[in-house]
């Protein structure tokens, strides 16, 4: 009777130990975070005459692969936010900081 018992609470303790590998497997394959490390660094640029937001927003996107998955409007905000700015308005020399890989 006894060594029933404890064939029993092992084939639970077993089905219970894949439900929970399985579970966890599950999160890992359908979570959005990525396990692959790449190091954000800032380049710095300065702005020159005629620079505008938004024209080095559409430079970014042509050339800086952090950049890859945005639309010029979301370069735009992001470059303000990460420069603290807040309007649009450049002057010449100023210097701003942008996300690259």
């Amino acid at each position: 009777m006894r060594l029933k018992n404890l064939n029993k609470i092992k084939k639970v303790a077993i089905r219970n130990s894949l439900i929970i590998l399985i579970g966890v497997c599950i999160i890992c394959l359908f979570s959005k975070t990525t396990f692959s490390y790449e190091k954000l660094t800032y380049k710095k640029i300065y702005a020159s005459d005629g620079d505008t937001i938004w024209s080095i927003a559409t430079e970014e996107k042509q050339n800086n692969e952090y950049y890859d998955d945005f639309s010029i409007r979301e370069i735009v905000f992001d470059i303000k936010e990460k420069n603290q700015l807040n309007n649009s308005e450049l002057k010449i020399g100023q210097e701003l900081f942008i996300p690259t890989y």
